[in-house]
């Protein structure tokens, strides 16, 4: 998180010993590329978060593909989107990391189709 700051950056990712993406700073991260959304494994040390639960227990529902496995700094760089989740804020969208810039359109619908849902921890 220091080291976000210093670099003017809203959060950092972090990597495992195996130097796989595990979380950012303040969240979990969940990647898409064609359609299909990528989590870090439970086994790569990334925090069992509560939004992290319900996103992965929701997508299917609404259509979504969910993996969990090792996620790598070449898929982050090769991603069509990239968003995080925390108690906190829910879903978060992020723009940009480093010279990568990512879109948000789904980001976008699974926000929406989680706000119309019965189930929805949205505010």
């Amino acid at each position: 998180a220091l080291f976000a700051k210093n670099k003017k950056c809203n959060d950092a990712v972090l990597l495992n010993i195996q130097q796989h993406i595990c979380d950012s700073t303040i969240a979990n991260i969940f990647i898409v590329k064609n359609e299909i959304i990528y989590t870090p494994d439970l086994k790569e040390g990334c925090v069992a978060g509560i939004m992290r639960k319900f996103i992965i227990q929701q997508l299917p529902d609404l259509g979504y593909t969910v993996i969990e496995t090792a996620v790598t700094e070449e898929m982050m760089s090769q991603a069509d989107e990239i968003f995080l989740t925390n108690s906190i804020y829910n879903i978060r969208w992020v723009a940009s990391i480093d010279n990568y810039n990512y879109t948000n359109i789904y980001t976008k619908k699974i926000v929406d189709a989680l706000q119309q849902t019965n189930k929805t921890i949205f505010c």
